[in-house]
């Protein structure tokens, strides 16, 4: 988990109960607008952008990153480490969650 400012809180990926039990890893990620309480997905389990399904990952951020061209939306960055696909695999990688920052967001 991460926070970016005092009203967004981030959080990727994880695991939940399996329907035989045991742990089944995520590959999502959800913001928490603190203000109202809302969540939203930001990235889900089947995108194409998400890392492998992992548990016990560190969330690092925010990281701001340049723009590639002046027409590219502010964005930041966060990055996801390691983690493991429980009792099977441990993971020494990095990702990194992009996010766009609109300035038409209403909150």
């Amino acid at each position: 988990a991460a926070a970016l400012g005092d009203d967004l809180f981030l959080v990727s990926c994880g695991a939940e109960r399996g329907p035989l039990g045991g742990l089944v890893p995520r590959a999502d990620a959800w913001a928490l607008h603190l203000p109202t309480g809302r969540w939203t997905q930001l990235l889900s389990d089947s995108a194409a952008e998400s890392p492998r399904p992992r548990n016990a990952a560190s969330l690092t951020g925010p990281l701001l990153r340049p723009a590639l061209s002046p027409d590219d939306p502010p964005s930041v960055s966060f990055a996801l480490h390691g983690g493991w696909d429980p009792f099977k695999e441990t993971y020494g990688d990095t990702s990194f969650l992009d996010l766009f920052l609109s300035p038409d967001a209403d909150d």
